[in-house]
């Protein structure tokens, strides 16, 4: 005889696909469980592989965050060079600064004779006047300026031909 013919005995009445098809169901039991462990130790791969890429980004800045040249750079940006120009130095005091141009420079030419002494030289009759003005819309203390620390004190000293000094 040569192996199973019908899913139905002639005799016995047992449909033998079925029962067939059950032992095979019950020996890939197994499988289908390793199947299954074997999927969810893939997601967790690629869990682990997508958290140390983002443990390698955070670790190279926290290597920048480590070196002194990181804290010690300056960046200088101008939106208007044509209005000022911008350069940045290691002696600046770090802090925000904002300048607004109440109005542009016109051209003007003044020449002089020149000073003989940059110490004594007198700048004959006349008065000049210091005086604030400007447009501004708002009125800045002195002392809100450099993040509140403020800007150090001095005075102008003026000396005419007497000697007299104001």
């Amino acid at each position: 005889m040569s192996g199973i013919f019908s899913g139905i005995g002639l005799v016995s009445g047992i449909n033998f696909v079925e029962v067939v098809d059950q032992l095979i169901s019950l020996q890939r039991r197994p499988i289908l469980v390793l199947d299954a462990r074997v999927q969810v130790f893939q997601a967790q791969e690629s869990a682990l592989s997508t958290l140390e890429a983002n443990l390698l980004t955070l670790t190279t800045s926290v290597q920048q965050l480590s070196l002194e040249s990181t804290f010690n750079a300056f960046n200088v940006s101008n939106s208007d060079t044509a209005s000022l120009s911008l350069t940045a130095s290691d002696d600046v005091v770090p802090a925000d600064y904002q300048f607004q141009a109440i109005r542009k420079a016109e051209t003007h030419q003044v020449r002089s004779q020149g000073f003989a002494d940059a110490d004594q030289q007198t700048i004959g009759t006349g008065t000049i006047t210091i005086a604030s003005g400007g447009r501004l819309h708002q009125t800045t203390l002195l002392d809100a300026l450099n993040v509140g620390n403020g800007v150090q004190r001095g005075n102008i000293q003026i000396t005419d031909r007497s000697g007299a000094t104001a």
